[in-house]
């Protein structure tokens, strides 16, 4: 695990309190954020450090390894305070393999803390992107990991692993030219690879459209189907009962509680991985780790 940044340790606590509730206001002091999670998209991901975008206002803020916003504004300007405190700490990655997390629907970074826990003592480089799932579509998901694979620093080759929605903004990621860092393979996880028949199912519901985004209508099978297969080696791990009726009742087949395990199948896959684990916490499961693990060393 990488060591907490050691100006971090020292950070006031009392002062963070005090200035919590100013997060707009004109100084850049050091502060815990208010969380957002939904509204804000990675920009640059390095060391555990993170600039982030605003989805409705486009501003900038630069966030330390235990979240705490150190500076804010323009990227630029963030960039340059966190290159200075890279400096200063003498950062670098710890493997020049990096594997580069995405989240699915509704979710955070968090939700992989697991997955990255077991692919850092794996001894790669974790970066666990935060994307604001409900907040564009799935082009636009796209090209902010575009933009993180081209920012990544003494980087130089980069696996992925995807939950879900993940793994659709993944493949139109590969679909156009990357910069950056030679893509190696990828596993997806529970991923509505031929769409999902709950996005039809929920799809025109007014919370399935304000908490889905554009993103959750495209999983309808129309769209998710007509986007690429990965460019590079993929494994696919799906979650089923193994007997034909799976978790939700009101999905046909075999499930995961989400996403039937024919909607995750996809031609080409190197590996196709049906386990009894459910759609929200598999990725958690030793089983589903053991999958990525052992993949990713192939």
């Amino acid at each position: 695990m990488r060591t907490r940044h050691p100006r971090l340790s020292a950070f006031p606590l009392a002062l963070a309190l005090l200035c919590g509730g100013c997060q707009a206001g004109p100084v850049n002091l050091p502060f815990p954020t208010l969380g957002g999670k939904q509204l804000w998209g990675d920009e640059r991901v390095d060391c555990g450090w993170r600039i982030q975008r605003h989805a409705w206002t486009g501003h900038h803020r630069l966030l330390g390894p235990s979240d705490v916003r150190w500076a804010w504004g323009s990227y630029a300007e963030c960039e340059a305070r966190l290159d200075q405190e890279l400096d200063a700490a003498d950062l670098e990655p710890q493997s020049r393999h990096a594997v580069v997390l995405l989240h699915g629907m509704i979710r955070a970074k968090e939700s992989l803390d697991d997955v990255a826990e077991r692919l850092e003592d794996e001894g790669y480089e974790v970066v666990n992107v935060n994307y604001p799932s409900a907040c564009g579509s799935i082009a636009e998901h796209a090209a902010q990991l575009q933009r993180v694979l081209a920012r990544l620093r003494g980087i130089e080759r980069v696996s992925f692993v995807t939950h879900s929605l993940g793994g659709l903004v993944l493949r139109q990621a590969l679909a156009e030219e990357l910069e950056g860092p030679e893509p190696a393979r990828a596993v997806m996880l529970f991923p509505p690879s031929q769409g999902a028949y709950l996005a039809d199912y929920w799809g025109d519901t007014w919370p399935y459209r304000v908490f889905g985004g554009p993103a959750g209508q495209e999983l309808r099978p129309a769209r998710a189907a007509s986007i690429p297969p990965p460019s590079v080696p993929f494994a696919i791990v799906a979650g089923g009962r193994g007997d034909g009726e799976g978790r939700n009742p009101r999905i046909p087949g075999d499930d995961d509680g989400t996403v039937a395990v024919s909607e995750a199948h996809l031609p080409g896959a190197e590996l196709f991985e049906v386990l009894d684990v459910g759609h929200t916490f598999g990725m958690s499961d030793p089983q589903v780790l053991d999958v990525v693990a052992d993949y990713l060393a192939r």
